[in-house]
């Protein structure tokens, strides 16, 4: 309850309000800006790397996931280690 009241204090609250206001503000400017302006073709391939990082994470996690599930029991014949 103290950092509550030491942030209303500060006015800390009343700035990230402020500050999410106004990036929704500039969001809703961005969608319905023309699409040749460069704010906007800035913002669109921005959203389409990424996507395109997320889905690359996606598809790392599903892999690493599929191996563990694969390869469970099993010790590496690289290092010397027998099959289990």
């Amino acid at each position: 309850m103290t950092s509550e009241v030491v942030r209303g204090g500060l006015g800390w609250e009343r700035h990230k309000a402020q500050r999410d206001e106004m990036r929704l503000c500039y969001w809703a400017k961005l969608v319905r800006m023309s699409e040749e302006r460069i704010a906007k073709v800035i913002e669109k391939t921005s959203n389409a790397r990424l996507e395109q990082e997320e889905r690359k994470e996606s598809s790392r996690q599903r892999h690493a996931g599929t191996q563990e599930i694969c390869c469970r029991g099993r010790t590496s014949e690289k290092h010397g280690a027998q099959k289990v």
